[in-house]
């Protein structure tokens, strides 16, 4: 290398192959538990004595040219701790193995240095197992902007869509102005196509006691609700049901032996439309009410007493 270049240009992010040279450790302090005698790399102040083959595994890296007989430095800008993380997980010869736990914070910054230095396999292995620990859609947001991932940013994007959750202010901060403002009308636009799909009430009262519920509970975390409101259906029914008129097993004789109605001559009376469970005398039957009124109820069991 010749002297020092006093050629003035505008200043600007410099590119991978200014932002490496090559440097003599002076005075640096030496990274103990990656410590190799073949080569060293410097990160701010930081130096990682490693093995030259395993630099070259990065592309970026592998062109630079040093004299061997030298000890000498390579000088890289960026971050200390990604640099540890990602060499601590280059020296676990089994890095590809699937059963390898490794935390987020190690993959993520493998993946940002395998990126940045073209380590192609050492990439693909952090991204693949990032995806199948299925962390919270904005936890790859950041890092497919940085890294200009298009394919995660729109994966993340339509998780938040689909999240029942609503949106947090950090979210919202992270997301930004325009990426905020889609997400919002497209998380509108689903509920709008749910709201549409909520059944009717006839195919409500066919379905099984447990589907009912399950659907009602679906319903609510669709509405926000946590409680859907009581049924207000109108009591008219039950004053034009033909139990309002003389019932037709007053007239019919009464059997020998039969045992008088013990039930109580005159029962208190009880809204048409108030929810809750229903106890009917003489039947011994109990039932809850979900979406059905008790005038509904009451008219259910006097209409079965007419056909028995």
């Amino acid at each position: 290398m010749s002297g020092d270049d006093t050629t003035s240009a505008p200043e600007e992010k410099p590119q991978l192959s200014q932002r490496i040279r090559i440097a003599i450790a002076d005075k640096i302090l030496q990274e103990q538990t990656l410590c190799f005698s073949d080569a060293n790399i410097q990160v701010k102040d930081r130096v990682f004595a490693l093995h030259r083959y395993k630099l070259e595994e990065f592309r970026a890296i592998k062109t630079l040219t040093y004299d061997q007989n030298v000890p000498s430095l390579i000088e890289i800008q960026g971050d200390a701790e990604d640099f540890e993380n990602t060499f601590k997980l280059l020296y676990t010869s089994s890095y590809t193995i699937d059963s390898l736990e490794l935390e987020p914070p190690i993959l993520f910054s493998t993946l940002r240095v395998a990126t940045e230095f073209d380590h192609p396999s050492l990439r693909a292995f952090a991204t693949v197992r990032l995806e199948s620990l299925k962390l919270r859609a904005i936890e790859y947001i950041g890092i497919a902007r940085e890294l200009n991932m298009k394919r995660w940013e729109d994966m993340a994007i339509d998780k938040l869509i689909d999240q029942e959750e609503s949106l947090t202010v950090d979210e919202a901060r992270i997301l930004g102005t325009n990426a905020f403002a889609h997400v919002t009308a497209q998380r509108e636009l689903r509920l709008r196509k749910q709201a549409l799909s909520i059944p009717s009430a006839e195919y409500y009262s066919n379905l099984p006691f447990h589907q009912q519920v399950n659907l009602r509970e679906r319903v609510q975390a669709m509405l926000g609700l946590s409680e859907l409101p009581a049924s207000t259906t109108s009591s008219k029914a039950q004053v034009d049901h033909p139990s309002s008129a003389t019932s037709p097993q007053d007239t019919l004789p009464k059997r020998k032996g039969r045992l008088p109605d013990s039930s109580p001559s005159k029962k208190p009376r009880i809204p048409g439309n108030t929810p809750g469970i229903v106890r009917i005398p003489g039947g011994g039957a109990g039932y809850r009410n979900h979406g059905t009124t008790v005038g509904e109820l009451l008219g259910r069991r006097r209409s079965l007493r007419i056909r028995g």
